[in-house]
């Protein structure tokens, strides 16, 4: 299998999972955000506990960004570590999605203490208010390198269809 193989079934891989990460994200910070702020923290925290704070939030998220990591560096180094016949115009495109899904995976290490506080909160209003303020000011971030990522998968699978004409 060619490099330019690896690096195209690495992007497609790393597009799909950031895509999924990418549509939540949106979804959540668009429609959810507002949603919370009118129904009051307690809600978000009710919703949370039973949502992102179970085993079916652990199986989704973690495995989306992680995997979309993964695969976004590993279709980077496949180019890179080519010495001829380098997709140039993949360069670009495969380090920024790499780049990106990485920073919105240390961002996440920003936000992800607000969400796992809510755990153990109860409903202390002024606790849970803190929490929902740091964790979207946080995922404001978070979000757009994951949507900027899924940007750029889309840009390097792009590239690297026409670097193999």
């Amino acid at each position: 299998m060619s490099a330019s193989s690896v690096a195209y079934r690495c992007a497609l891989a790393a597009a799909a999972l950031d895509g999924l990460l990418a549509g939540e994200t949106v979804d959540r910070f668009i429609i959810g955000r507002s949603a919370w702020k009118r129904l009051g923290v307690e809600a978000w925290a009710r919703y949370s506990r039973e949502a992102d704070l179970t085993v079916r939030g652990a199986l989704v998220y973690p495995p989306e960004a992680i995997g979309g990591s993964l695969f976004s560096i590993a279709a980077a180094l496949s180019v890179l570590r080519r010495r001829r016949g380098r997709p140039k115009e993949a360069v670009v495109p495969l380090a920024a999605a790499a780049a990106l899904s990485t920073a919105g995976l240390l961002v996440t290490a920003k936000a992800a203490p607000y969400m796992l506080r809510v755990g153990r909160l109860g409903d202390d209003a002024p606790a849970l208010r803190e929490a929902f303020d740091g964790f979207h000011r946080w995922s404001a971030l978070r979000g757009a390198c994951q949507v900027l990522a899924f940007g750029a998968n889309l840009w390097s699978l792009a590239a690297l269809r026409r670097s193999r004409r």
